[in-house]
C-alpha cells in the first residue's frame, strides 16, 4: 500500500498519496523539487498510518460503494468514493470523497471538511455506530422518503434505483429489515 499522507495545514486537512501530490520546484535549489498539497499547495504534511483492518469498517465500505453506485452517486466524486477508516486508537473517521478530508465522526460540533448534508450526515452517524457497536442499520435509512409531495426519496435517486440499492445493501450483515 502506499504511504498515505495528511496536509498539515489546519484549514485544509486534505488526505492521499505522496504520488497525488503536485511537484513545485525549489526556490533555493533549481535541481530540487518538493511536493505539495494539491488543494492548498502547502508543502508540510506528515505520514499516516495504515487504517486497522476491521471487519465491520469493511462491511460499511462496502454499502458506501452501493449507494456510491446508484442514483445521483452520493459518496462518489468523480471516480473517488469515501470511506470510513478505524485507527490504531480505535477512533472513527469518515474520508470525506470531495475534500479528501479525514473527519473525526464522533465529534458532535460541525464537521469541517463534510460536502454533505444532515441527511447524510446522521447516516454517517449510523455507520459509526455500527462500527462501534454492531448495532445494524435500519435500511429504510438508505434512499430515506421523505416529505416531499411526489413520494419521491430525500436524495432524488430514482424509485427503482432506491429497490437495486436496498436489495444489495440488505445483502450485508451491516443492515437489516426492520
Amino acid at each position: 500500500m502506499k504511504n498515505r499522507i495528511e496536509c498539515s495545514e489546519s484549514a485544509c486537512k486534505w488526505t492521499g498519496t505522496e504520488s497525488e501530490m503536485k511537484q513545485k520546484k525549489d526556490p533555493e535549489f533549481s535541481f530540487a523539487y518538493t511536493y505539495v498539497c494539491p488543494k492548498c499547495g502547502n508543502d508540510t504534511y506528515y505520514e499516516l498510518a495504515a487504517p486497522i483492518q476491521c471487519e465491520r469498517v469493511d462491511h460499511i465500505n462496502q454499502l458506501i460503494k452501493i449507494i456510491a453506485s446508484y442514483g445521483r452517486k452520493l459518496f462518489d466524486h468523480k471516480g473517488t468514493i469515501a470511506t470510513m477508516e478505524k485507527d490504531a486508537k480505535g477512533k472513527v473517521w469518515f474520508v470525506d470523497e470531495y475534500t479528501r478530508r479525514r473527519i473525526y465522526v464522533a465529534y458532535k460540533g460541525l464537521w469541517k471538511g463534510f460536502n454533505h448534508g444532515g441527511t447524510l450526515r446522521n447516516l454517517v452517524e449510523e455507520f459509526y455506530r455500527y462500527i462501534k457497536t454492531g448495532e445494524q442499520i435500519d435500511i429504510r435509512l438508505i434512499g430515506l422518503k421523505g416529505f416531499r409531495t411526489d413520494g419521491s426519496n430525500i436524495w432524488g435517486y430514482p424509485p427503482k434505483d432506491v429497490v437495486k440499492m436496498r436489495r444489495d445493501a440488505l445483502k450485508l450483515p451491516c443492515c437489516k429489515e426492520y
